[in-house]
């Protein structure tokens, strides 16, 4: 009497090792993880056409679960950093605008050297914001926005709150690409209160 055939010993597919070695080893990378997660669907497709002559679905399984882990994780690290970006700039741009506003206690302006305007200029700008507004009570930033990528500018919208009347303006910037975190140089400030217009620099021909 024959004896019965004893069933194929079943082998582990290579590419569900694999799959879960990135994800542990080289996962913190986010091209990894996502290699680790391609090969980890190969390797589950592979399992599953193997017809249960191969194993590692569960190294497949956890090198998915893992390397998707790590890419939500550098996501809410990407934007936590990109939302604390944002604040240093607004936080910047108002207090170069109280600044130009003249609102007590606002430290000087920072300006791109080869545009700083004339003291008196500067002095003139503040004065005449100061007598179309009154006292200057709040400045909010009402829309940004960034342009190029070598020399980045950002441009901000803002709401004047004075004690006389509210005031509409612009404010541009540069980045100064030697510091690690943003940090904001002006490039011209400008406010309408009425049908008051003031501009800092002055565009040529007029003045502030």
């Amino acid at each position: 009497m024959a004896s019965p055939q004893r069933p194929a010993a079943s082998t582990l597919e290579p590419t569900a090792l694999a799959a879960f070695l990135v994800a542990l080893v080289l996962g913190w990378c986010p091209l990894t993880a996502l290699a680790a997660i391609a090969l980890g669907i190969t390797a589950l497709v592979r399992i599953r056409e193997g017809g249960g002559a191969r194993t590692g679905k569960g190294l497949a399984v956890g090198a998915i679960a893992l390397a998707a882990a790590i890419l939500i994780g550098w996501g809410v690290l990407l934007e936590r950093l990109g939302a604390d970006a944002l604040d240093a700039m607004d936080a910047q741009a108002t207090e170069a605008i109280d600044a130009g506003l003249g609102r007590p206690g606002a430290a000087a302006m920072r300006w791109e050297r080869s545009l700083e305007p004339a003291a008196d200029a500067a002095t003139a700008f503040t004065a005449q914001a100061r007598d179309a507004l009154g006292e200057v009570r709040a400045v909010a930033i009402t829309n940004r926005a960034m342009q190029g990528l070598a020399d980045r500018t950002v441009t901000v919208a803002f709401t004047a709150t004075g004690a006389k009347a509210v005031g509409f303006g612009s404010a541009t910037f540069a980045t100064d690409s030697a510091s690690l975190q943003p940090r904001l140089v002006l490039r011209s400030i400008e406010l309408e209160v009425g049908d008051r217009r003031l501009r800092l620099p002055a565009a040529e021909g007029t003045q502030p």
